[in-house]
């Protein structure tokens, strides 16, 4: 026969086995809604991702404008300065003719003293002409670190908004 102490022991580890199952299922249920709602964060992010795609792009669309703009302003910038360069052109050509003719009517008439002034003159001439190129040569420099420094601010932007976006389609995907 059965004794008191066994069915006793019997009823005990039942309880125990039923208390473990209880806690196994408190955990299981737990680590489902974990799951569930891990779950549906997901499923909520990923619905933004095209959102972020969508800004990303448009950013991307953003930038290539500015850059069109900037090339029109460049080309703007060159038409302007070949228009201003144009009259100094004309300059050159002449003060190169005149020097080119001072040489042959030196090589004819007293060589030793009209070399002298053509030279003296072909001094002047260039000085004349450096002194009308050196101002429109500086601006053109100028013009060119203004340009190089859009490019720059341009290109940091972009990087920083692609950064940005990055961050912002692996957040939404975890």
């Amino acid at each position: 026969m059965i004794e008191k102490d066994d069915v006793n022991q019997l009823r005990e580890e039942i309880r125990d086995s039923f208390t473990q199952l209880t806690s196994g299922i408190g955990e299981i249920r737990s680590t489902l809604t974990a799951f569930i709602e891990r779950l549906t964060r997901l499923e909520e992010r990923s619905e933004r991702i095209p959102q972020l795609e969508k800004r990303v792009d448009a950013l991307g669309s953003a930038v290539d404008k500015h850059i069109d703009d900037l090339d029109k302003s460049v080309d703007k910038r060159v038409a302007d300065l070949d228009r201003k360069m144009g009259p100094i052109r004309d300059d050159v050509i002449s003060a190169t003719t005149a020097a080119k003719w001072a040489n042959k009517i030196a090589t004819w008439v007293m060589p030793a003293l009209f070399t002298a002034l053509a030279a003296i003159a072909g001094l002047y001439i260039k000085d004349h002409v450096s002194q009308q190129i050196e101002p429109v040569i500086n601006e053109m420099h100028s013009i060119q670190r203004d340009q190089q420094a859009d490019i720059n601010d341009i290109r940091s932007q972009l990087r920083a908004q692609q950064q940005k976006g990055n961050v912002e389609i692996r957040n939404a995907r975890y």
